[in-house]
């Protein structure tokens, strides 16, 4: 096991123990994607294949996970 965080954990908490991890590993950190290229971030076909092909549930989860 390379860390551990108790529950609950706070965001600043996980951001800073990935960041201890992988700097020990000496794996550099990616490059922040472009603030107006926000459809890098989900690729729409991985989701809906994620989904077996269910656009109907891929739409109610996404629904479910904003609200």
């Amino acid at each position: 096991m390379d860390d551990y965080l108790s529950k609950p954990v706070r965001a600043a908490e996980l951001v800073a123990t990935i960041d201890r991890v992988v700097s020990a590993r000496g794996v550099s950190r990616p490059a922040p994607p472009d603030a107006g290229d926000r459809a890098s971030l989900l690729d729409p076909a991985a989701l809906l294949a994620a989904c077996d092909g269910d656009a109907e549930g891929l739409r109610e989860l996404c629904r479910d996970f904003r609200t």
